[in-house]
């Protein structure tokens, strides 16, 4: 069984969900995402932030339909919070 990382969105409480990958690596491996390493800003559309265990944080400012790696080679990540820059 070939495994790459993905997000899963649903939009009516579970009856169907979309794989949403794009940007996330295509390779086999595996992320894994503790309990508190997630985190959603409140812009529209939503900003969806992930840290992993091997100390990576991803951001997609789209509601996930796209990712970006922002953050590599830290310590594992525990907890992601979000915060508004003021201007």
């Amino acid at each position: 069984m070939e495994s790459k990382p993905a997000a899963y969105v649903t939009r009516n409480g579970g009856k169907t969900w979309k794989c949403q990958d794009k940007g996330l690596p295509q390779e086999q491996g595996w992320f894994t995402v503790k309990r508190q390493a997630m985190a959603a800003d409140t812009h529209e559309p939503v900003g969806v932030y992930f840290g992993t265990t091997n100390g990576e944080i991803w951001g997609s400012r789209n509601e996930g339909e796209t990712w970006k790696c922002l953050a590599s080679h830290l310590p594992e990540i525990y907890s992601v919070e979000v915060a508004e820059l003021s201007r």
